[in-house]
């Protein structure tokens, strides 16, 4: 389903056009009555289809397709509220009024160009996300091979844990590993997600949309786990906390396969199986680090 909820080419060249025409209207010392009445009921116009917009969008074009709509269309009609404040008998303040108007009209600018770059679906709305959440992933690993491949010290600048030269043990460089891993086939299933899920469903029909919500709902939760292991890995060291966070994620990883696995074609479900036999391996490696074992 690729199909505009309106012209926004047309629609942010215009507004653009009238929001130009109103800001240097508002400059001139004696201001055409009727062309700033003219330039005020077509913003007013503009400001109907938003909130029409905002409205009706049915939801069966998906959560994240919805949000971001909203989004724009709200930050459009802050921005025309900025534009006209000015000219008020009696403008509200920025300052009391934070949440209603842009400090700055100029904004406007810059959301029109969000406008034009709004997903035409559900499935783009993710994707345009999903880049995010892979450079989180590898920011992660890479912290990770930093400590693994350091001199063995702990090195914080605003930790609230701070330590002052507490070095890695074997079995702290051991554990990092497995963590490291852990971590690294979670970045090779959130691929396998984009290509083989993400990118290959047409939105079409409820069911597929609904579900593009659900997997990446369930990649946020991915995301905080692995976060909580990496953190867990340079505040604490603690082995305990780390099995934790390592068992958490391999447990909502587990819910993110069992996800793909509901609508993905059959070639590709073997590989998912294989996928959560590779977790349970390389978490019963990190349990086995634990005291408690």
């Amino acid at each position: 389903m690729r199909v505009r909820l309106v012209d926004v080419e047309y629609f942010s060249k215009t507004l653009l056009d009238k929001a130009a025409k109103f800001a240097l209207v508002g400059r001139l010392p004696n201001p055409a009555v009727s062309e700033a009445l003219g330039l005020l009921e077509t913003l007013e116009l503009f400001v109907r289809t938003l909130t029409i917009l905002v409205l009706t969008i049915p939801e069966s074009r998906g959560k994240l397709f919805r949000d971001d709509v909203k989004s724009v269309c709200t930050d459009l009609i802050k921005g025309i509220a900025s534009l006209i404040n000015p000219s008020l008998e009696e403008p509200l303040d920025t300052q009391m009024h934070p949440e209603h108007l842009f400090a700055n009209h100029n904004a406007i600018f810059d959301v029109c160009e969000r406008m034009k770059n709004l997903s035409y679906n559900n499935s783009m709305a993710i994707q345009k996300r999903w880049d995010d959440s892979m450079e989180l992933l590898q920011d992660v690993i890479n912290e990770m091979e930093e400590l693994q491949n350091d001199d063995g010290m702990f090195d914080f600048d605003d930790s609230a844990f701070e330590k002052e030269g507490s070095p890695l043990t074997d079995d702290d460089k051991a554990m990092v590993k497995r963590c490291l891993a852990i971590v690294k086939l979670t970045k090779i299933l959130f691929k396998k997600l984009l290509v083989r899920c993400i990118k290959d469903c047409q939105p079409n029909t409820e069911e597929k949309v609904a579900w593009l919500d659900q997997l990446y709902e369930t990649s946020k939760k991915v995301l905080e786990k692995v976060d909580d292991l990496g953190v867990s890995l340079h505040e604490t060291c603690n082995i305990q906390i780390i099995c934790l966070h390592a068992a958490e994620l391999t447990d909502v990883c587990a819910k993110i396969i069992d996800v793909a696995k509901l609508l993905t074609s059959e070639e590709h479900l073997s590989w998912f199986e294989k996928c959560g036999d590779q977790y349970h391996r390389v978490l019963v490696s990190i349990l086995e680090r634990s005291p408690q074992r």
